[in-house]
């Protein structure tokens, strides 16, 4: 097999699997997304409980399941289960950043800031963020006793991915023509 017929083949897969497995709609969209950015670890009663704060003021995002999620659910008989009440999956408050994710066909091409700097906590049901100002960040960086910011970067990668899945498609398309150029010249038709 070609370099060509090999990438074409590593893209049918790479579509399928990101068509069963990304937890974006398959239409275009516009979502908000939370980003992990840093684990906060803050000292106990310093802050009453961020979880809880989170869970009172924050905004609640339904996590989205991927069509593979929804498979599995339905085969064990889970699909439309209700999430529990409360909790928050023995999971704690940590330090994010939300963006709006621009989305195609399961894959992420653009983003912009939507709250910016949030507390956030994360289940299987949903994502609860409470947006940060910058007094927010302080009494965060006093709590923790550090800058809770710092040596952090945005992972922008998984919000761009989705140009990774077009470059393999531009660059399948350019050996496609390439390799018909060249056959044409063989055949002295050019």
């Amino acid at each position: 097999m070609s370099m060509r017929e090999n990438l074409l083949s590593a893209i049918i897969i790479a579509f399928v699997a990101i068509m069963l497995f990304s937890d974006r709609p398959w239409l275009a969209s516009n979502q908000p997304v939370v980003a992990h950015v840093a684990d906060v670890e803050i000292p106990p009663g310093e802050l009453s409980e961020p979880e809880s704060a989170v869970s009172r003021w924050g905004v609640h995002v339904e996590r989205p399941r991927s069509k593979a999620e929804w498979a599995f659910d339905a085969v064990r008989g889970l699909a439309n289960t209700a999430p529990p009440s409360g909790g928050f999956d023995e999971r704690e408050a940590r330090l994010g950043y939300s963006v709006r994710e621009i989305t195609l066909l399961g894959m992420p091409f653009f983003y912009y800031r939507d709250m910016g700097d949030v507390l956030f906590t994360r289940t299987r049901w949903e994502t609860t963020a409470m947006p940060l100002s910058d007094e927010g960040i302080e009494m965060l960086n006093r709590a923790a006793g550090r800058d809770v910011r710092d040596g952090t970067i945005f992972p922008f990668w998984k919000h761009l991915w989705g140009w990774v899945f077009v470059g393999a498609v531009a660059l399948w398309a350019w050996l496609t023509w390439h390799h018909h150029v060249r056959a044409r010249e063989e055949q002295g038709i050019i």
